[in-house]
């Protein structure tokens, strides 16, 4: 449901922006120990603890909630991992992204899903995270019903459609602004393209591979 609705706000914020009603804001060592291995970047920076759950490894990855200023305190973003299956093959990481805006990614690792090649987790450790917005504890939260634009014409050509797209946009952002006011400033792109940049830094990698599927 927070998929759907996260991607009907960024419909319902370029709507109105386009309207002219609004604007949004931007936004290699490792040891071994009781099942549990950890990651982290040669130089200081976040640690990555990883433990075992279900066909993957799983960590939290501490971010801060403002990159402007670490005095507003830090979110915890769920991270999941899949190691190399052939470590003598192996190539890097690839950093997988399941879509959205508003999807986790870490689900489809924990459960085994078979989405990637065999060749490609023989070479690559797959990892992917749930981004701000997502992770527990930074949901975004906007209306109670997940189909709050059906019916809409997502591009609309005449200006009754606009106009009903335009008032549909407007309430979801409402909803956005009164049940997530607090943490829509720190939900955007720019902060989590900063995620991603720790996140390779967590995992003791100097480039990673991304995949991002829309």
């Amino acid at each position: 449901m927070r998929g759907a609705l996260a991607l009907g706000a960024a419909l319902a914020l370029a709507v109105v922006a386009c309207a002219g009603g609004g604007t949004a804001r931007d936004q290699g060592s490792s040891t071994t120990a009781a099942a549990a291995t950890t990651t982290s970047s040669p130089e200081a920076g976040p640690t990555l603890v990883w433990t075992p759950c279900g066909e993957a490894e799983c960590a939290v990855l501490r971010v801060p909630r403002d990159y402007g200023d670490p005095a507003q305190g830090s979110f915890e973003l769920a991270v999941a991992r899949r190691p190399a299956e052939r470590p003598d093959l192996r190539v890097g990481v690839l950093v997988y992204r399941a879509g959205g805006p508003g999807l986790g990614g870490t689900a489809g690792l924990v459960t085994g899903g078979d989405r990637f090649s065999v060749d490609l987790r023989a070479r690559f450790d797959v990892v992917s995270w749930d981004p701000r917005g997502v992770s527990a504890g930074s949901e975004i939260d906007c209306v109670d019903d997940p189909d709050h634009f059906r019916g809409l014409d997502p591009t609309p050509e005449t200006p009754e459609e606009v106009t009903a797209l335009e008032q549909r946009a407007r309430s979801f952002i409402a909803g956005c602004t009164e049940r997530s006011g607090d943490l829509l400033p720190y939900v955007g792109t720019v902060a989590s393209a900063r995620d991603l940049d720790l996140l390779r830094a967590a995992l003791g990698e100097e480039q990673i591979s991304y995949l991002g599927v829309g």
